[in-house]
């Protein structure tokens, strides 16, 4: 299916003068003389399509809870009971890509995004503030794909400071998904007789990025090795294995099979990622104090990164008060927590034994790094970096209307003209990340606006106090 996405009410105010395209390649490669403040192009158009493998699998399973949190917005319709489907009807994605340009001349550079939701069944995938940012960064010279990956989640009702098993997969799911994405993408490029795809792209230099738990998968799918995940994910199960369980990182469930290592292959073709309000997973022990976060990493593949984030979050904490990360207990096999939040049979890949977590909650299971840790650590490593940090917003943009105030220092009055904002800043970071500045400017914006409209100087802000100062490196 096909459609031109129109959204009028912004059109008028937003898109204002194009830029005469000199010829293909100037914008491919956005020029660093290019003002990204402005559209390049404003014939925009979207695609609706599928990743999943055809024929579907039988291993492969999405999972829907009766318990899950179908009120939650954006709201959907829940099950009459737990069901275990084997539909791949959640693998989609929408391509959003200029139609005004020559793909034969020159292929443009493309974004994968990833939408928030915490994970729950109800999907982000249609709300509008992940399309507006895939329309504002397709406006600026690429091919957005807004990708669809699997959900479904119990919170433990006896504690909801608890992360339940079945939170506990989620990320998993959604990570293979996403790596699936990746390959499936990067197939159907090099497949191009077989489609007809009016976009072409460059498969040698790609960018991802999200939203909250969009953003959770995305930087572990862009900067985590095989072994960095089995030490993520193997000390906190006590009964089973999560691969056992729910098949390796890289199952064979999409268009784009497991050909290569990923590690090795793929994910040298991730050049910058981006981060809103998102939070990167890490082993509590031994990585359970802030000098030591950055030997976690010492083999990741770090990536420059553009983050924003709400000092007020109080979903990913950007200072806990109580430490620098923020601990994640796993539901305890006891008493005060039902073992169905411990332990799941439910929706196992190979439909044997079960799959449970830490019955130990005297220590953190993990602990979530937020943009904060994420800047330090990017740092520590000499990798380029730019924090956005706005000191009055919680998880996500306010709500428009009376109050609104998570501008991140523009002024700005509504959701989208931040998310336009937001797409701005991450449009110029790329651009600066292919024609690197001889100097780059300032990196830390809290609460203050950054000016810069192509790969000229950033703007010298000079703020580093929500209240109370922040301790930036």
């Amino acid at each position: 299916m096909k459609k031109l996405y129109a959204l009028l009410f912004f059109t008028t105010i937003f898109w204002g003068g194009v830029k005469a395209q000199l010829t293909p390649c100037y914008t491919t490669n956005l020029d660093s003389s290019l003002d990204l403040t402005e559209a390049i192009f404003n014939d925009i158009h979207i695609d609706t399509l599928s990743y999943a493998k055809n024929p579907l699998p039988s291993l492969f399973r999405d999972v829907k809870y009766l318990d899950d949190a179908y009120s939650k917005p954006p709201g959907c319709d829940p099950p009459e009971a737990d069901e275990c489907l084997n539909d791949g009807s959640a693998l989609k994605y929408y391509a959003y890509y200029p139609k005004d340009h020559n793909y034969a001349a020159c292929p443009l550079r493309s974004i994968i995004l990833a939408h928030a939701g915490g994970f729950a069944e109800c999907s982000n995938l249609d709300l509008p503030g992940i399309n507006n940012i895939s329309l504002f960064l397709a406006q600026r010279g690429f091919v957005v794909f807004n990708v669809e990956y699997r959900r479904g989640i119990m919170l433990d009702s006896a504690n909801l400071s608890n992360t339940s098993v079945q939170q506990y997969k989620a990320p998993y799911l959604a990570e293979q998904d996403i790596k699936g994405f990746f390959r499936s993408m990067i197939k159907r490029e090099r497949s191009k007789s077989s489609f007809s795809d009016y976009w072409r792209i460059d498969t040698n230099n790609i960018y991802m990025g999200g939203m909250s738990a969009g953003a959770y998968t995305i930087l572990n799918v862009a900067w985590y090795s095989d072994s960095m995940n089995n030490a993520l994910y193997a000390p906190p199960i006590t009964s089973g294995n999560i691969q056992y369980a729910l098949g390796s990182p890289d199952v064979d469930f999409y268009y784009g099979e497991p050909d290569l290592d990923f590690y090795s292959f793929y994910q040298p073709k991730i050049k910058a990622v981006f981060s809103m309000w998102g939070a990167i997973p890490m082993p509590y022990d031994p990585y359970n104090k802030l000098n030591q976060q950055p030997a976690f990493f010492a083999n990741a593949h770090l990536t420059p990164a553009i983050l924003f984030h709400g000092y007020n979050d109080e979903v990913f904490p950007f200072i806990n008060r109580t430490g620098f990360t923020q601990d994640v207990n796993l539901s305890p096999s006891s008493p005060s927590s039902e073992l169905k939040y411990n332990s799941t049979d439910f929706c196992i890949r190979n439909d044997k034994g079960t799959l449970s977590v830490n019955p130990y909650s005297d220590t953190a299971d993990i602990t979530n790094g937020s943009s904060y840790n994420m800047y330090r650590i990017l740092k520590y490593y000499s990798i380029t970096c730019e924090i956005y940090v706005d000191c009055s917003m919680k998880h996500g943009l306010d709500k428009d209307g009376i109050g609104y105030s998570s501008d991140f220092g523009t002024g700005d009055t509504s959701q989208i003209q931040t998310e336009l904002y937001m797409s701005q800043r991450t449009a110029i970071f790329i651009q600066k990340d292919i024609h690197p500045p001889s100097n780059y400017g300032n990196t830390i914006f809290v609460d203050c606006e950054n000016t810069s409209k192509n790969c000229n100087t950033n703007t010298n802000c000079t703020n580093r106090s929500c209240g109370e100062l922040i301790d930036f490196p």
